[in-house]
């Protein structure tokens, strides 16, 4: 399983949004999880958007022959963009979140 170029200078969008939606969802739920377990709003926002970006749990389900059969080439492709660009831009959430996180919300 290799990244698709092709696929992804020509679905550039579908692969943004789901992987803006899979950021914000992920975001969401961590961050009412925690203040759930009583974290204090900084804390919980700080874990959940460290915590948001794709896993290499993915790349595992994504593998699966059963799966890449049933999504198809394409999708299969646009599926393994998304954790691909997101574990790439996790040093980059990593980096910016104590910045906004920390400041007084």
């Amino acid at each position: 399983m290799a990244l698709n170029t092709e696929v992804l200078l020509e679905q550039w969008w579908k692969i943004a949004l789901i992987a803006l939606t899979l950021i914000a969802v992920k975001t969401l739920a961590t961050l009412v999880a925690a203040r759930v377990l009583h974290m204090s709003f900084r804390n919980a926002l700080q874990m959940s958007v460290l915590l948001a970006q794709g896993s290499e749990f993915a790349f595992v389900i994504l593998a699966m022959p059963a799966i890449q059969s049933g999504l198809g080439g394409e999708y299969s492709s646009i599926f393994t963009s998304v954790p691909t660009l997101n574990r790439t831009n996790s040093t980059a959430y990593s980096l910016r979140c104590p910045h906004y996180c920390t400041r007084t919300l």
